[in-house]
């Protein structure tokens, strides 16, 4: 059988019983570090995801796949915070707890988390900004103030430091 490259519609069509192709894309190999039961392999997938997939598509099926790899991107460091806590590891909990409030800043839960690692490092710059930005973005978007705890650990925070 003769093997045959076909260009239709600015697309490649491979016609052959001889070839294999064996693909793998960027997406498959995040989904396949992500669902590894070793941490380093996790921490790989976090490192693999830059961007939102097809960020520029709004058609169900790329908004689909985007929130689906998403999820699957935030249950991923979620788990290595888990990890890295136990660790001790301040910083690396410190970097994956700021991608969280990048993909998602209303979660109280991850906010208060952040602002206690900032705190426990002393870094009451990032502390004061990461909260004035919270709460101007709650203002902006839901006309909501910062829980009544959120609220009062800024205030405790801001005049004890």
């Amino acid at each position: 059988t003769k093997d045959i490259l076909i260009i239709k519609d600015k697309k490649y069509f491979i016609t052959s019983r001889n070839i294999v192709i064996d693909i793998k894309t960027d997406v498959d190999e995040f989904k396949r570090l992500a669902s590894s039961s070793d941490i380093c392999d996790k921490l790989k997938a976090f490192d693999l995801y830059k961007t939102d997939f097809a960020n520029e598509s709004f058609q169900n099926w790329a908004e689909d796949a985007r929130e689906n790899l998403k999820f699957i991107y935030s249950d991923t460091i979620h788990k290595l915070i888990s990890h890295y806590e136990k660790h001790g590891d301040n910083k690396l909990v410190m970097t994956l707890l700021e991608k969280l409030v990048d993909i998602d800043y209303s979660d109280e839960e991850i906010m208060m988390k952040l602002l206690s690692i900032y705190n426990k490092e002393k870094d009451y710059r990032k502390f004061k900004f990461l909260y004035k930005l919270y709460e101007k973005r709650l203002k902006k978007e839901f006309n909501v103030q910062p829980s009544g705890e959120i609220k009062k650990f800024f205030n405790e925070v801001s005049f004890s430091s």
